[in-house]
């Protein structure tokens, strides 16, 4: 009797492991999905990222369904869609208070002109009287007011830019080895290659090829767009992500991860970094 009840709570026991490990996993997905702060919403914002972040925000919608359904053919379980969905949802929203931000009134600049005519006495002379005439001074005082403002448009954006937020948009996709489109999922070298050929630019299909194309760009002279590489201790280039600003950039990572932003600053990152590339300038 007593290993029959041992038997039954060794059962519960890894029955509620199982439950727990599937909740955690579907979790951690969902939590390494993540909303990019560079895009978080703001009281206000200037008009060039207010553009830029509606420009994310068409891009995501659009990508939303094919991102889905990506996902639902490699995950069955009922835990995970339901997190990939909320996942979506959430960030979709941060996306529409993102591109909702309030651009401030723009700057009014007064500059006053004076313009002054001087006094010249005029004398007229006679045998018999003398007479002085003076003309008063007149000051003339113009104002002009000066208006700057910014209008910004999608023609606007640099192509590495929407390139850029065609990568965002997917964003918490897993990572697919040999993956180059939406459908298929995306590896590093494929996400960026997909990306560029969305605006018009074509890159060839691995990172160690794509290194060779365009100029170079020292670490901090990045800019929103431009490509990182990476190389192994031989020398080959064998990942690259998109620069986001400064030392932060987006990337497919390996398998087993997600399509997620990470730093030039990260050890494993700053050991193998290889340079930077500028593929594109409008």
């Amino acid at each position: 009797m007593r290993r029959y009840e041992i038997a039954v709570l060794v059962g519960a026991l890894i029955s509620a492991f199982v439950v727990a490990g599937a909740a955690t996993s579907a979790h951690g997905f969902a939590d390494r999905q993540g909303i990019p702060d560079v895009l978080a919403a703001g009281a206000t914002c200037t008009s060039a990222e207010r553009a830029r972040n509606q420009g994310a925000l068409a891009t995501y919608r659009k990508a939303m369904p094919r991102q889905r359904a990506a996902y639902f053919r490699n995950h069955k379980n009922p835990r995970q869609r339901a997190k990939f969905v909320k996942g979506q949802q959430e960030r979709l929203a941060t996306l529409q208070k993102a591109a909702a931000c309030r651009v401030p009134p723009a700057t009014t600049q007064s500059t006053t002109t004076a313009a002054s005519t001087s006094t010249t006495p005029v004398s007229t002379a006679s045998p018999t009287t003398s007479t002085t005439t003076s003309t008063p001074t007149t000051t003339t005082s113009t104002t002009t007011t000066t208006t700057s403002s910014t209008t910004t448009t999608t023609a606007g954006r640099t192509k590495a830019v929407r390139a850029l937020e065609f990568a965002e948009a997917y964003l918490g996709t897993p990572f697919v080895y040999g993956g180059s489109t939406p459908q298929t999922g995306f590896d590093s070298s494929g996400l960026v290659q997909w990306a560029y050929a969305q605006v018009g630019v074509a890159l060839p299909r691995v990172a160690n090829d794509q290194f060779l194309v365009g100029a170079p760009v020292a670490r901090e002279a990045l800019r929103a767009g431009d490509l990182v590489f990476f190389r192994d201790t031989t020398g080959y280039v064998f990942h690259v992500g998109m620069c986001v600003e400064g030392d932060r950039f987006i990337h497919a990572p390996h398998t087993g991860d997600v399509i997620k932003f990470s730093s030039l600053t990260e050890p494993y990152y700053a050991d193998q970094f290889a340079g930077g590339r500028r593929v594109a300038e409008g």
